[in-house]
């Protein structure tokens, strides 16, 4: 009998090869498998034979490519693997989520997995328009078994960073170039945020770490990542789209002051993509800069208090 131990790194180019199961209509633009422990999705790209494997033994992929840890935190752990993407192995983040409270893990039993909610969420977003990691895979624990880990496979975006790494990077610019780079930065992101907006994505996690920044040849693309704090409202108010600002205002502050042309210019990219009046900048830059400041004050009052 075949276990998780006895599957190696090769293994996970052989995965492909497996029979498949009954193939979905044609008019369906993700698989679903679901088996006796977990539940999983993927997009047509993937594999259904893989998938099926994937449902199977979703810790193989973290066992095979230990070198390429991206992260490892208490609650979540992401790597770098390789994945047979569109016929061809190719670069994915894949991403183990475990509920480490008691609180949350008592939630889970009522609320939807994060997981597969982040799965669905980045489709919603790619398909209107906003930039962010492809989603490809999601492995959900059955509903019997809520306190068992989650998986997630998206996109990975080679050669892109987030935007705390990037403002650092750009210290070393001078003139010129420092002033195009910046400014190309700016209206990206505006315009990134402004779709997300647009949309009726409200993003409470809007944080320069849950931003990916990508320059090339002179032009800047960027991407939201990290969808956990994300929802889906019927209508977005303006104060919600300011509350989101001002948290990724204030991230931006550890990496370094950035100058109120660029803000400005943000801030443009950001009402025209979102549908708003160009004329209304004065009215958001205040809405802004009020809730960043009423987020500082609140998380010094928390820092007192923690050492007290």
């Amino acid at each position: 009998m075949t276990t998780p131990e006895t599957l190696g790194a090769a293994s996970l180019h052989a995965l492909s090869r497996k029979a498949p199961l009954r193939s979905p209509p044609a008019t369906e633009s993700i698989y679903r498998v679901a088996r006796a422990r977990h539940v999983g999705y993927a997009d047509r790209s993937l594999p259904r034979s893989f998938l099926l494997r994937l449902v199977d033994y979703p810790e193989l992929p973290l066992r095979a490519n230990t070198r390429d840890t991206i992260k490892a935190g208490r609650t979540a752990l992401l790597l770098r693997i390789e994945l047979p993407v569109g016929g061809r192995m190719t670069s994915v983040a894949y991403k183990r989520v475990r509920r480490r409270s008691w609180l949350k893990k008592l939630t889970s039993l009522v609320m939807p997995n994060r997981v597969a909610r982040s799965f669905r969420l980045a489709r919603t977003l790619s398909e209107a328009g906003v930039a962010t990691a492809r989603p490809l895979a999601a492995v959900m624990p059955r509903w019997y078994r809520p306190f068992a880990p989650s998986y997630l496979a998206v996109e990975w975006l080679e050669g892109a960073v987030n935007l705390h790494v990037y403002l650092r990077r750009m210290r070393g610019l001078a003139g010129r170039e420092l002033h195009r780079t910046s400014a190309a930065a700016a209206e990206s992101l505006g315009r990134l945020l402004g779709r997300m907006h647009a949309a009726g994505v409200s993003h409470r996690d809007l944080k320069p770490g849950n931003l990916l920044v990508r320059a090339a040849g002179g032009a800047v693309q960027t991407w939201v990542i990290d969808l956990d704090g994300a929802r889906v409202q019927r209508r977005i108010s303006s104060r919600a789209c300011w509350r989101n600002l001002a948290r990724l205002a204030l991230g931006t502050l550890s990496a370094g002051r950035v100058g109120r042309t660029m803000s400005l210019r943000f801030l443009r990219a950001w009402l025209h993509a979102s549908g708003r009046s160009a004329s209304q900048w004065k009215e958001s830059w205040r809405g802004v800069e009020c809730f960043a400041r009423a987020m500082a004050a609140q998380k010094a009052r928390r820092s007192l208090k923690g050492r007290s």
